[in-house]
């Protein structure tokens, strides 16, 4: 063995692939070095292809050594090849062992078919049923298959473990499906899988989406008996900063009387540059109206003049009864002869809050 070993690295070292290759084949006894030696060979003259044969061909076991030093020569492309390999060989099981190695090691292959073609061998192999197998070809589908695809990959899998629940629940919410994502939520809690900080993070973006804020309420709610209020994932979604949202949440305190907590987030709407539209500042004025709070009134009647909301409607109306509600019956007046356009709000606003005066 030593006769044929010895010479048999420095003929790669001087490129002399062909003369290596004839010596590694007239070696009685091969091992894991002079296998690796070759295929390094291989690997820097770029016969990739060769390197990937050799490996079939002597039916080397993928152990920790030989998968660490030819996945930094290889490179992707040629370990999905590889893969490819297997399964055209009947090699079902050693295709899957080589995907879960490329991922300990920190490969994330992207591609779609390279997850059809490693759920064939799960699928040939029995291991079609296996969590962690399921799990990592359910990421791969949520990053490049199709949706329906993927939701029925996921319904088709073991779901005891949280990891499929958030997987799949992220990809409904990144593709604007927040109903789906919900009510997938919903299952998963009736399951009894307890959720995590991703979880949360990702079902509070489809509560954005929908605009949905008392179910939105509900998961603020668990998140803070589990005390995930502080992890910045989930607090970036509870503030998720457009327009629509902040609108929603004012709009819902006012509806339940509470003027005083819409205020204070039109405050710190203003303090994230988001800019308030009409719903906006016909909610705050209503909330200012309730509290019979003048001054916060007048401030935001000075915004809706900078923005040129005072000449909207809806706005106008909300001005009329905020400053009647407020005992300013003249400047309630006023509101109302600036209006270039009235309707039946806007007559009902200045009658009844004058009458309140004689």
């Amino acid at each position: 063995m030593l006769l044929f070993y010895s010479p048999f690295p420095s003929c790669v070292g001087f490129e002399s692939l062909e003369d290596a290759s004839k010596l590694f084949d007239q070696m009685p006894l091969t091992n894991t070095v002079s296998f690796v030696t070759l295929a390094q060979g291989f690997s820097r003259s770029h016969q990739f292809h060769r390197a990937l044969h050799l490996l079939l061909k002597e039916g080397y076991e993928v152990n920790q050594f030989v998968f660490t030093t030819l996945l930094k020569l290889l490179g992707m492309v040629s370990w999905t090849g590889m893969m490819a390999c297997y399964a055209e060989n009947y090699c079902h099981e050693d295709s899957l062992l080589l995907f879960c190695q490329m991922r300990v090691m920190g490969f994330r292959p992207n591609n779609f078919e390279v997850g059809k073609s490693v759920h064939g061998c799960a699928l040939k192999a029995c291991y079609d049923r296996d969590l962690y197998v399921g799990t990592v070809l359910l990421e791969l589908l949520t990053k490049s298959g199709e949706i329906a695809e993927t939701q029925q990959f996921f319904e088709e899998m073991p779901k005891d473990d949280l990891i499929p629940w958030s997987l799949m629940i992220a990809r409904y919410a990144q593709s604007d499906k927040s109903r789906e994502a919900l009510e997938l939520f919903c299952r998963m809690r009736q399951s009894s899988v307890v959720p995590n900080n991703s979880t949360f993070a990702s079902v509070l973006q489809a509560c954005a989406s929908s605009v949905s804020l008392n179910l939105g309420k509900q998961i603020h709610s668990n998140v803070l008996k589990v005390g995930l209020d502080s992890n910045v994932f989930v607090s970036n979604a509870l503030m998720d900063k457009n327009e629509v949202t902040w609108n929603t949440i004012i709009v819902g305190y006012v509806q339940l009387g509470d003027g005083e907590k819409a205020l204070n987030l039109f405050s710190n709407m203003l303090g994230y540059d988001i800019h308030p539209t009409e719903v906006t500042y016909s909610s705050v004025l209503r909330a200012s109206a309730s509290l019979v709070a003048l001054e916060p009134g007048r401030q935001i009647h000075s915004l809706t003049i900078k923005t040129m909301y005072n000449k909207d409607s809806v706005v106008a109306n909300s001005l009329i009864d905020m400053y009647a509600k407020c005992g300013r019956i003249d400047d309630s007046r006023l509101a109302f002869d600036k209006m270039d356009k009235r309707d039946e709000v806007s007559w009902n606003a200045i009658i009844c809050g004058g009458s309140k005066f004689i």
